[in-house]
């Protein structure tokens, strides 16, 4: 099933917007002229670029509706995988567009390496920009025509993480993927039980990326980490319940996702997304990394601590991911990464397995490119084997009865998240625009409705939802060290004990803080 997808702020539906860095194109752009585009509707769609012109295209097209202009940003993004192979020089040179046929078929394949002079077994069926734009639906659906394979999925997966993670763009999104001749066994079986006709529902073959405090089995030789080298070398019994599932639906399991350590509980006041093991991730939609001056919720943040899994998807790693959230930890990392996430009513999702904050309110949550694949996971992950949440997807506002808050007053404050010139009023425009719309087309809408605010739950002045994670999370942290087959720490005292030694090789110790304070978000 192939579903549309939202457009930044946008109603409109067409595709998701690139991330800005994936382009890998400096922002130094020239302002060349666009008279090249007028070959888009002619016959002989072949043309010269150099890359601040290209740069410049793809920027100004980013403003239309890709969806019309998709066969051009596949052929633009024929080279993108060439890029860090070239010299500078190089780099400066025209660039030729030879076809805008889609990169699927092995005849485009063909074609760039006739082009290109490249070798054509060396070339996945799936390009960079086809990692970034396809839902795990489309993916089926050429899984299903036979157009893919799990296989060459996987591998394809695999290599955008080897380019992106820790080189090229340098996301710090994973901490850890299985050896490859394990997932290309695990793809093989999936492969093979295609052709049999035996497929296991519409996640079957599919890729997936998991925050790494979601407990998977050692035989496929990923670390639970948490984040924490206090963890690096410990052992858990076997598979959370919620990655059993995903792999009783068939759902490979492509690597374990950063995260703001011990999902936000190691500080109050550490950046979103840096954890000892796995580094600082950054999003992929922001030129120049995180600038800590904003707040801990400024726009250059990627938001946390799922914070890998969100990055990973917008960056091509993975169709979809799973993160955990106490307080924001799926929602705000997805909204920072131009995904659609939800975040499950308490108790739909299983728990066991994972390293908890709160027994309260903790839950584990879908992240996807589109409301069609959201579904789908959260079909396989609930408890209730009978939940058929696709069934809910009728794109019509019609029988809904929608309520929407005050953005003047819901909103991040101001020590959280720093007023930048522009960008608050633009979402704030953005925002009362969606709700005309949706005015128009739903059964009721209301506004402002009325909700007890935050600060009116406070108790001696600290919001209470902290004060409940605080006293819940010791006995939780406990128990699950104390359940690990093998580790270094088995308490929450020790775990402390073990931060405030002397420095460990290989550990660092600077934790990196933003300039405020703030509420922390789990």
């Amino acid at each position: 099933m192939s579903t549309n997808k939202s457009y930044a702020s946008s109603l409109s539906l067409s595709y998701p917007p690139l991330p800005v860095k994936a382009l890998r194109i400096s922002w130094a752009c020239s302002s060349s002229s666009l008279n090249s585009c007028s070959s888009l509707g002619s016959s002989n769609p072949a043309w010269l670029l150099d890359l601040p012109s290209l740069h410049h295209l793809i920027s100004s097209l980013a403003l239309l509706n890709p969806k019309s202009i998709m066969k051009a940003f596949c052929s633009l993004w024929l080279f993108s995988g060439l890029y860090s192979s070239l010299s500078l020089a190089e780099l400066q040179r025209p660039l030729r567009v030879a076809s805008f046929q889609p990169l699927f078929t092995s005849e485009s394949t063909s074609m760039r390496c006739a082009t290109m002079g490249c070798n054509s077994s060396n070339l996945s069926l799936l390009s960079p920009v086809d990692l970034l734009f396809l839902d795990a639906s489309e993916l089926q659906t050429r899984l299903t025509e036979r157009k893919l394979t799990s296989v060459q999925l996987a591998k394809a997966g695999l290599e955008q993480i080897r380019r992106e993670n820790h080189q090229g763009l340098k996301l710090n999104a994973i901490i850890s993927t299985p050896p490859v001749e394990e997932v290309i066994k695990l793809a093989e079986e999936l492969d093979r039980e295609r052709e049999q006709g035996r497929v296991r529902g519409p996640l079957h073959g599919i890729t997936i990326i998991v925050k790494d405090a979601i407990g998977t089995h050692p035989e496929l030789k990923m670390v639970t980490t948490c984040g924490s080298y206090a963890l690096k070398t410990s052992v858990v019994a076997g598979d959370s319940q919620v990655i059993e599932k995903l792999r009783k639906a068939g759902v490979l399991i492509l690597g374990k996702a950063n995260l703001t350590e011990f999902c936000q509980m190691k500080g109050d006041n550490i950046t979103t997304g840096w954890s000892a093991v796995g580094g600082q991730t950054t999003s992929a939609y922001i030129e120049g990394g995180i600038r800590h001056d904003q707040g801990r919720g400024g726009p250059t943040m990627p938001g946390g601590s799922s914070t890998g899994s969100a990055v990973g998807v917008s960056a091509g790693f993975s169709p979809i991911a799973l993160g955990t959230e106490t307080d924001g930890s799926v929602i705000q990392p997805a909204n920072r990464a131009a995904l659609f996430a939800i975040k499950p009513s308490h108790g739909m999702v299983s728990l066991e397995g994972a390293c908890q904050m709160s027994t309260s309110f903790d839950v584990i949550g879908p992240m996807a490119k589109s409301a069609g694949d959201l579904a789908n996971l959260l079909n396989v992950i609930v408890k209730n084997e009978t939940a058929n949440y696709p069934e809910f997807l009728t794109k019509s506002f019609a029988n809904l009865r929608l309520g929407f808050v005050d953005p003047d007053i819901w909103r991040f404050p101001d020590a959280y998240s720093h007023p930048v010139d522009g960008i608050r009023g633009q979402m704030r425009t953005a925002y009362l625009d969606a709700k005309s719309k949706i005015e128009t087309l739903a059964k009721k809408v209301e506004y402002p409705i009325s909700i007890v605010l935050p600060e009116d739950l406070n108790i001696s002045g600290q919001p209470s939802i902290s004060n409940v994670i605080t006293y819940e999370y010791g006995p939780l942290i406990d128990s699950y060290l104390k359940n690990l087959t093998e580790s270094e720490v088995r308490s929450l005292d020790e775990l402390i004990k073990w931060n405030e030694a002397p420095s460990r090789a290989g550990a660092p110790r600077r934790i990196p803080q933003s300039i405020s304070s703030g509420r922390s978000t789990g």
